[in-house]
């Protein structure tokens, strides 16, 4: 059984629980809390395909994916209850002289069916920070906003479509001006495939490396991307667009019972007035309503911003995306993501600057090593 207390003992003036947790304090006694073993992994995934709270990045493979690809200590925590299952948070542990040692989750955070669950969860994480000797707990997007000893920020939203049942329905509830921009990137030649093999791995991997690279961003390696591929054989597809045979864009995106999650993906700059991105986007849901997926998940944005206005005329509903911190001193953490301290240091636009001048080849073998430091950023 897992201890709910709270054990650091520098963090003795820490605030009080919330009184919503005070109430569920019985229900918590329950809870037993138990990292997963390999015996473990079947129970976990059939909890995750039948919770309506999951995302892909809470499956059980994900342990293997960050561990052949970095290297990091996991440790991924179950709440069960009379042998049943009733949340999972998956953690990875990095010790970064980059940004410092943390405790993180995968992104979408953790998933519970009870707010006992979750609180289970989160006092057994709290309780790694203090012995695993690192700064922070991070919970990264999350759906929920989970109470507790956690500091919260938003700043990001995700546009979620639930298509209809037939590809005209779905089309006719397209917002009127993004219908009309598709047909004109049809009337341009442009056309789009979704393909479910790692043979589409080498195209959208230059493609989006060329447009992380004119961005000032690091990009993850190829190897990151196989692991995926090799471990989810039926959980992702790849988006590839082209004019003509020379590919414009393309589009990574994960499989989960029957919703389609966009994940990473670009088109090129210099081929954005041939709305490339819009095609992709509706070739991806037509696609997958022929497939038998329903919904159609496009992923977190910065809040009002470009691209958060690009996907909310696709008629999909805004969904709040979550960021959650725990310090070990129990102060609030201000600006705790890695990637927020990073963008509001003034050196962070120096190294866009000098990034962006790199040969392309240089930013692509350096840049994953960059990324074992903030693989999520």
């Amino acid at each position: 059984m897992a201890s709910m207390q709270i054990g650091c003992d520098h963090r003795a003036n820490a605030s009080p629980l919330p009184n919503l947790i005070l109430k569920i304090k019985k229900e918590m006694q329950t809870m037993q809390v138990v990292e997963m073993q390999d015996r473990d992994r079947p129970v976990w995934d059939e909890y995750v395909r039948h919770s309506e709270h999951a995302l892909p990045l809470h499956l059980s493979g994900w342990r293997e994916v960050m561990q052949r690809t970095y290297g990091y200590p996991t440790h991924f925590l179950m709440a069960m209850e009379g042998g049943k299952v009733e949340g999972v948070l998956p953690l990875i542990q990095v010790r970064s002289w980059l940004v410092g040692k943390s405790l993180s989750s995968l992104p979408g955070g953790l998933c519970a069916e009870s707010e006992a669950a979750a609180q289970a969860l989160i006092h057994y994480a709290e309780e790694l920070v203090c012995t695993r000797k690192v700064t922070r707990l991070i919970l990264r997007d999350s759906r929920q906003d989970w109470a507790g000893n956690l500091s919260a920020t938003r700043h990001h939203s995700a546009w979620v479509v639930t298509m209809a049942d037939t590809v005209d329905a779905t089309w006719n509830a397209i917002n009127r001006k993004t219908r009309r921009e598709i047909r004109l990137a049809q009337s341009g030649g442009v056309q789009a495939k979704v393909a479910h093999d790692q043979g589409s791995l080498e195209q959208f991997y230059r493609t989006f490396s060329a447009f992380v690279h004119q961005a000032g961003t690091p990009v993850f390696s190829r190897k990151f991307l196989r692991n995926v591929m090799d471990i989810f054989p039926e959980g992702y597809s790849i988006c590839n667009v082209y004019k003509d045979s020379t590919i414009i864009g393309s589009f990574f995106q994960l499989e989960l019972n029957q919703t389609i999650y966009g994940m990473w993906g670009a088109s090129l700059p210099q081929y954005r007035d041939l709305n490339p991105t819009h095609m992709a986007y509706w070739e991806v849901m037509r696609a997958g309503l022929a497939s038998g997926f329903r919904r159609y998940d496009m992923g977190r944005s910065p809040l009002n911003s470009g691209p958060s206005d690009f996907k909310k005329h696709w008629g999909g509903q805004e969904q709040p995306v979550y960021q959650h911190y725990f310090s070990t001193n129990g102060q609030p953490v201000e600006s705790g993501d890695a990637t927020e301290r990073l963008e509001s240091d003034p050196r962070f636009k120096t190294f866009i600057h000098v990034w962006r001048k790199l040969p392309l080849s240089i930013t692509q073998f350096i840049g994953p090593q960059l990324r074992w430091h903030v693989p999520f950023a």
